[in-house]
Protein backbone atom coordinates (compact mmCIF):
# COMPACT_ATOMS: atom_id res chain seq x y z
CA UNK A 1 0.00 0.00 0.00
CA UNK A 2 1.20 3.48 -0.81
CA UNK A 3 0.15 6.95 0.33
CA UNK A 4 0.16 9.94 -2.01
CA UNK A 5 -0.52 13.61 -1.47
CA UNK A 6 -2.03 15.85 -4.13
CA UNK A 7 -2.09 19.60 -4.50
CA UNK A 8 -4.30 21.45 -6.97
CA UNK A 9 -3.26 24.97 -7.89
CA UNK A 10 -5.45 27.42 -9.81
CA UNK A 11 -3.92 29.00 -12.93
CA UNK A 12 -6.85 30.98 -14.38
CA UNK A 13 -5.94 33.94 -16.58
CA UNK A 14 -9.43 34.98 -17.75
CA UNK A 15 -12.23 35.51 -15.22
CA UNK A 16 -15.75 36.89 -15.35
CA UNK A 17 -15.88 40.52 -14.19
CA UNK A 18 -17.59 39.52 -10.93
CA UNK A 19 -14.51 38.01 -9.33
CA UNK A 20 -16.29 37.11 -6.12
CA UNK A 21 -18.35 34.56 -8.07
CA UNK A 22 -15.34 32.55 -9.23
CA UNK A 23 -14.40 29.20 -7.76
CA UNK A 24 -13.40 25.63 -8.29
CA UNK A 25 -15.91 23.38 -6.56
CA UNK A 26 -14.86 20.85 -3.95
CA UNK A 27 -12.65 18.21 -5.51
CA UNK A 28 -13.77 14.58 -5.48
CA UNK A 29 -12.03 11.51 -6.80
CA UNK A 30 -10.78 8.03 -5.98
CA UNK A 31 -7.90 5.61 -6.23
CA UNK A 32 -9.31 2.63 -8.08
CA UNK A 33 -8.84 -0.51 -10.16
CA UNK A 34 -7.89 -0.53 -13.81
CA UNK A 35 -11.38 -1.59 -14.94
CA UNK A 36 -13.20 1.34 -13.34
CA UNK A 37 -13.75 4.98 -14.37
CA UNK A 38 -16.30 7.34 -12.89
CA UNK A 39 -15.64 9.80 -15.71
CA UNK A 40 -13.63 9.73 -18.89
CA UNK A 41 -13.05 11.62 -22.11
CA UNK A 42 -15.64 10.69 -24.76
CA UNK A 43 -17.84 9.02 -22.14
CA UNK A 44 -21.26 10.10 -20.89
CA UNK A 45 -21.54 11.89 -17.56
CA UNK A 46 -23.34 9.97 -14.83
CA UNK A 47 -26.15 11.58 -12.85
CA UNK A 48 -23.67 12.33 -10.08
CA UNK A 49 -21.15 13.94 -12.41
CA UNK A 50 -23.96 15.95 -14.00
CA UNK A 51 -24.86 17.43 -10.60
CA UNK A 52 -21.24 18.24 -9.91
CA UNK A 53 -20.70 19.85 -13.32
CA UNK A 54 -23.88 21.94 -13.22
CA UNK A 55 -24.34 22.64 -9.50
CA UNK A 56 -20.93 22.08 -7.93
CA UNK A 57 -22.37 19.48 -5.56
CA UNK A 58 -20.24 16.39 -4.86
CA UNK A 59 -22.84 14.51 -2.81
CA UNK A 60 -24.43 12.42 -5.58
CA UNK A 61 -21.07 11.56 -7.16
CA UNK A 62 -19.65 10.54 -3.79
CA UNK A 63 -22.64 8.23 -3.33
CA UNK A 64 -21.91 6.65 -6.73
CA UNK A 65 -18.30 6.08 -5.68
CA UNK A 66 -19.35 4.46 -2.41
CA UNK A 67 -21.53 2.06 -4.38
CA UNK A 68 -18.36 0.87 -6.17
CA UNK A 69 -16.45 0.10 -2.97
CA UNK A 70 -14.97 -3.15 -4.35
CA UNK A 71 -13.18 -1.16 -7.06
CA UNK A 72 -12.10 1.79 -4.91
CA UNK A 73 -9.33 2.05 -2.31
CA UNK A 74 -9.77 5.67 -1.21
CA UNK A 75 -12.36 8.33 -1.94
CA UNK A 76 -10.43 11.57 -2.44
CA UNK A 77 -11.94 14.82 -1.19
CA UNK A 78 -10.47 18.31 -1.07
CA UNK A 79 -11.92 21.73 -0.44
CA UNK A 80 -12.74 23.92 -3.39
CA UNK A 81 -10.79 27.06 -4.28
CA UNK A 82 -12.88 30.21 -4.09
CA UNK A 83 -12.64 33.98 -3.77
CA UNK A 84 -10.63 35.61 -2.23
CA UNK A 85 -8.30 32.57 -2.38
CA UNK A 86 -8.93 31.83 -6.06
CA UNK A 87 -5.19 31.89 -6.78
CA UNK A 88 -4.63 29.48 -3.92
CA UNK A 89 -4.23 25.75 -3.48
CA UNK A 90 -6.08 22.76 -2.10
CA UNK A 91 -4.71 19.50 -0.72
CA UNK A 92 -5.65 15.86 -0.10
CA UNK A 93 -3.97 12.57 0.83
CA UNK A 94 -5.00 9.18 -0.55
CA UNK A 95 -3.79 5.58 -0.62
CA UNK A 96 -3.17 3.12 -3.41
CA UNK A 97 -2.16 -0.54 -3.52
CA UNK A 98 -1.33 -3.26 -6.03
CA UNK A 99 -4.98 -3.60 -6.99
CA UNK A 100 -6.00 0.06 -6.80
CA UNK A 101 -3.16 1.90 -8.52
CA UNK A 102 -5.05 4.34 -10.75
CA UNK A 103 -6.36 7.72 -9.68
CA UNK A 104 -9.15 9.93 -11.00
CA UNK A 105 -10.51 13.23 -9.73
CA UNK A 106 -12.71 16.08 -10.90
CA UNK A 107 -13.80 19.59 -9.95
CA UNK A 108 -16.23 21.95 -11.63
CA UNK A 109 -15.57 25.50 -12.80
CA UNK A 110 -18.10 27.82 -11.21
CA UNK A 111 -19.67 29.79 -12.77
CA UNK A 112 -20.04 27.75 -15.94
CA UNK A 113 -22.78 25.76 -17.68
CA UNK A 114 -21.12 22.36 -17.03
CA UNK A 115 -17.36 22.76 -17.32
CA UNK A 116 -14.99 20.56 -15.36
CA UNK A 117 -11.28 19.94 -14.86
CA UNK A 118 -9.68 16.72 -13.70
CA UNK A 119 -7.82 13.53 -14.50
CA UNK A 120 -9.18 10.11 -15.39
CA UNK A 121 -7.37 6.81 -14.96
CA UNK A 122 -3.96 8.24 -14.06
CA UNK A 123 -1.51 5.34 -13.64
CA UNK A 124 0.65 5.68 -10.52
CA UNK A 125 2.64 2.48 -11.09
CA UNK A 126 5.71 2.72 -13.34
CA UNK A 127 6.76 0.22 -16.01
CA UNK A 128 9.42 -1.15 -13.65
CA UNK A 129 6.72 -1.95 -11.05
CA UNK A 130 7.73 0.86 -8.70
CA UNK A 131 5.55 3.76 -7.60
CA UNK A 132 5.98 7.21 -9.07
CA UNK A 133 7.65 9.67 -6.73
CA UNK A 134 6.40 12.94 -8.19
CA UNK A 135 4.20 14.01 -11.08
CA UNK A 136 2.88 17.35 -12.32
CA UNK A 137 0.01 17.78 -14.76
CA UNK A 138 -1.53 20.84 -16.38
CA UNK A 139 -5.32 20.64 -16.39
CA UNK A 140 -7.60 22.01 -19.10
CA UNK A 141 -11.39 22.40 -19.28
CA UNK A 142 -13.86 19.76 -20.38
CA UNK A 143 -17.51 20.18 -21.29
CA UNK A 144 -19.50 17.56 -19.40
CA UNK A 145 -22.05 17.41 -22.22
CA UNK A 146 -25.10 17.98 -20.04
CA UNK A 147 -25.88 21.69 -20.33
CA UNK A 148 -25.67 24.15 -23.22
CA UNK A 149 -23.90 27.46 -22.77
CA UNK A 150 -20.93 29.28 -24.25
CA UNK A 151 -19.77 31.69 -21.52
CA UNK A 152 -19.01 31.45 -17.82
CA UNK A 153 -22.31 33.10 -16.94
CA UNK A 154 -24.52 31.43 -19.57
CA UNK A 155 -27.81 30.30 -18.07
CA UNK A 156 -27.83 27.39 -20.48
CA UNK A 157 -30.41 24.67 -20.98
CA UNK A 158 -30.22 20.87 -20.83
CA UNK A 159 -28.26 19.38 -23.72
CA UNK A 160 -30.61 17.12 -25.67
CA UNK A 161 -29.52 14.51 -26.39
CA UNK A 162 -26.74 14.41 -23.83
CA UNK A 163 -23.30 14.74 -25.43
CA UNK A 164 -20.08 12.90 -24.69
CA UNK A 165 -17.58 14.59 -22.40
CA UNK A 166 -15.22 16.58 -24.60
CA UNK A 167 -12.31 19.00 -24.39
CA UNK A 168 -12.81 22.73 -24.68
CA UNK A 169 -10.00 24.31 -26.68
CA UNK A 170 -9.07 27.67 -28.19
CA UNK A 171 -10.83 26.63 -31.40
CA UNK A 172 -13.67 24.47 -30.05
CA UNK A 173 -16.33 25.63 -29.72
CA UNK A 174 -15.61 27.90 -32.67
CA UNK A 175 -17.42 30.86 -31.13
CA UNK A 176 -15.88 34.20 -30.20
CA UNK A 177 -18.08 34.38 -27.10
CA UNK A 178 -16.19 31.48 -25.55
CA UNK A 179 -13.71 32.74 -22.93
CA UNK A 180 -11.18 30.25 -24.30
CA UNK A 181 -11.59 31.18 -27.98
CA UNK A 182 -8.51 32.37 -29.86
CA UNK A 183 -8.89 33.13 -33.59
CA UNK A 184 -5.20 32.34 -34.09
CA UNK A 185 -5.74 28.82 -32.77
CA UNK A 186 -2.90 29.06 -30.27
CA UNK A 187 -2.78 26.48 -27.51
CA UNK A 188 -4.73 27.63 -24.48
CA UNK A 189 -3.19 28.12 -21.08
CA UNK A 190 -3.99 25.56 -18.37
CA UNK A 191 -6.68 26.36 -15.81
CA UNK A 192 -5.02 24.41 -13.01
CA UNK A 193 -1.95 22.34 -12.19
CA UNK A 194 -2.00 19.08 -10.27
CA UNK A 195 0.99 18.01 -8.18
CA UNK A 196 1.32 14.43 -6.90
CA UNK A 197 3.92 13.37 -4.36
CA UNK A 198 4.62 9.92 -2.98
CA UNK A 199 4.44 9.71 0.79
CA UNK A 200 4.72 6.59 2.95
CA UNK A 201 5.67 3.34 1.28
CA UNK A 202 3.98 0.17 2.55
CA UNK A 203 4.34 -1.97 -0.58
CA UNK A 204 7.59 -1.53 -2.49
CA UNK A 205 6.30 -2.87 -5.80
CA UNK A 206 3.18 -2.63 -7.93
CA UNK A 207 1.90 -4.02 -11.21
CA UNK A 208 1.72 -1.61 -14.13
CA UNK A 209 -1.25 -2.06 -16.45
CA UNK A 210 -0.71 0.99 -18.62
CA UNK A 211 -1.92 -0.84 -21.72
CA UNK A 212 -5.38 -0.95 -20.17
CA UNK A 213 -5.30 2.40 -18.40
CA UNK A 214 -6.30 5.43 -20.44
CA UNK A 215 -5.04 8.84 -19.41
CA UNK A 216 -7.67 11.37 -20.41
CA UNK A 217 -6.56 13.94 -22.93
CA UNK A 218 -6.65 17.52 -21.75
CA UNK A 219 -3.60 17.19 -19.53
CA UNK A 220 0.08 17.52 -20.09
CA UNK A 221 3.16 17.27 -17.93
Amino acid sequence: MRAFSLRLTEKFSDFPSKGWLIRFSDVIGASHTVDYRFWKYDGLASAGLKKLAELGSTRALESELKNQSKKIRTIIKARGISYPNITGKTFAVFRVDRKHHLMSLVSTIDPSPDWIVGVSGLELCLDNSSWIEHKELNLYPYDAGTNDGITYLSLGSPTEPQEFIHRITSSYPNDSRSPFYDPSGLDMKPLARLYLNRQRLYEKTCKNTSEDATLSSGMDT
